[in-house]
């Protein structure tokens, strides 16, 4: 592919166009334009119109930018240019995984990037890092607390360790003395991501021996009194009760 800086006035937008992109989200994009620069390019077909990039090349207005990056696909018959206008944002929807993407903005608010450049609302935002909220992973209150809910959870449910794998993956490829790659891999634990709501809920129906290996490991922590900081598991009382009353310890 070619990429090649065009006059951003000889591009002509698709008055067909089923994307919207109102004010808020142009301005939003304008913004990111200005933090970032501008990264993904616009397609356009044979004629300069635009493929994709509609709000792109608007922000970029916004932006005062002359000329922008483009991509130009003379290869695509005219139905496959109007398939693709479609295929291009339906294609990329996707959901989220909550637990990480709050983890992944909540460094960010720590070190105070400004959330609103990722395209996050005020509201979003509030939700994220809980500042105006009950969000049981705000930074602002003692403790996330989390009730068991009655079901026993699978154990590879407790726990997502995707990018672990594959940066351990990336590290047998490198080809590294046996001390620098076993230490790197354990460095690479430290991208496993641990649902603490659904380590809950199994702790609730695991043996005491597991139990007590579970609470050494910080996976739990059991305090009556107040919420345990930075992500471990408060169980409630009347289960904890429960569980003395078993163990009689």
């Amino acid at each position: 592919m070619e990429i090649k800086y065009r006059d951003i006035n000889d591009l002509i937008h698709y008055k067909r166009n089923a994307k919207l992109h109102p004010e808020s989200q142009v301005a939003k994009i304008a913004k990111s334009i200005q933090e970032f620069g501008f990264r993904n390019p616009v397609l356009v077909d044979s004629q300069d119109e635009i493929i994709a990039g509609h709000g792109r090349v608007m922000a970029a207005k916004q932006a005062e930018l002359t000329e922008v990056p483009v991509i130009r696909a003379d290869d695509l018959t005219p139905e496959q240019v109007r398939a693709y206008r479609i295929a291009d944002n339906k294609l990329a929807e996707s959901e989220w995984s909550d637990e990480i993407l709050k983890i992944e903005v909540g460094n960010l608010h720590e070190v105070g990037f400004d959330l609103e450049l990722i395209g996050l609302s005020e509201k979003e935002i509030k939700e994220m890092v809980g500042e105006g909220s009950d969000d049981p992973y705000s930074k602002k209150v003692d403790a996330p607390i989390y009730e068991p809910s009655g079901d026993c959870p699978q154990i590879y449910d407790l726990f997502n360790d995707i990018k672990t794998v594959l940066l351990r993956q990336e590290i047998d490829i490198a080809g590294l003395p046996k001390d620098i790659s076993d230490f790197l891999k354990k460095a690479a634990e430290r991208h496993t991501v641990f649902n603490f709501s659904k380590i809950a809920d199994y702790y609730a129906h695991a043996s005491p021996d597991v139990q007590g290996l579970m609470e050494k490991s910080a996976l739990v922590i059991i305090d009556f009194e107040k919420a345990i900081e930075e992500g471990f598991v408060n169980l409630n009382k009347e289960v904890a009760k429960e569980y003395t009353k078993d163990s009689n310890d």
